[in-house]
C-alpha cells in the first residue's frame, strides 16, 4: 500500500512540475516539484522502487508538458513520453543514492543537471524542451541567464527544490534543521 501511494505521489508531483512551463507558466510548481520527487525517492526501501517512482514522475511530467505534442503526432507524442522518461529512472536512482551523502541536495542537483544534459542529445537528436531551466523565465532566477545560461539556471532551480526537499525531511523527522 505504501509503494503504491508513492508512486501515485511521484506521479502528481511530476503532473505538478509540468505546469511551470509554458503555457500554464507557474513556475514555483517545478520547484516544489523537484522536491517532492525527492522526498518520495527518500522513502524508497530499494533502488528498483525508486526507479518505478521516478518512471512514473517522468511519465506525468513529460505526458503533461509535452501533450501539445497530441496535435500533430499521437503516437509520436506517447512514444516520446515513454522514452525520455527513461532518463528519470536514471535520475531517481541517481538522487537516492545521493541521498546517503551528507550533502546530498547539492549532489541531486548536480544529477537532475546530468540527466537534463542526456536529454539534449537522445532521443532524435535531443528533446531537451522540459529543462528545468526553462521554467525560470518568470522566476527570481531568471537574471542569471545571462551570465550563466538555461542549464546553471535549472541546476539552481533543481538545489532550490532539493533544499526544500531536505528541510522537510528534517523537520519531519523531528530532528529540526539544525
Amino acid at each position: 500500500m505504501k509503494t503504491v501511494l508513492l508512486l501515485l505521489a511521484s506521479a502528481a508531483a511530476g503532473a505538478v512540475g509540468a505546469l511551470g512551463f509554458a503555457p500554464f507558466g507557474v513556475w514555483p510548481f517545478t520547484i516544489l516539484s523537484a522536491a517532492a520527487l525527492s522526498v518520495v525517492l527518500w522513502f524508497a526501501n530499494r533502488l528498483r522502487n525508486a526507479a518505478g517512482f521516478g518512471y512514473a514522475y517522468g511519465l506525468a511530467f513529460m505526458g503533461v508538458g509535452v501533450n501539445w505534442m497530441s496535435a500533430i503526432f499521437t503516437d509520436a507524442m506517447f512514444a516520446l513520453v515513454a522514452v525520455t522518461s527513461l532518463y528519470f529512472i536514471l535520475l531517481a536512482i541517481l538522487i537516492k543514492l545521493a541521498q546517503k551523502a551528507p550533502f546530498w541536495p547539492l549532489l541531486a542537483a548536480g544529477a537532475w543537471t546530468a540527466c537534463e544534459l542526456g536529454l539534449n542529445y537522445f532521443p532524435f537528436g535531443g528533446f531537451g524542451w522540459m529543462r528545468l531551466g526553462y521554467a525560470m523565465v518568470d522566476s527570481p532566477l531568471a537574471g542569471a541567464y545571462p551570465l550563466v545560461g538555461v542549464g546553471i539556471v535549472g541546476f539552481f532551480a533543481a538545489l532550490a527544490g532539493q533544499l526544500i526537499g531536505w528541510f522537510l525531511l528534517k523537520v519531519s523527522v523531528g530532528r529540526g534543521v539544525w
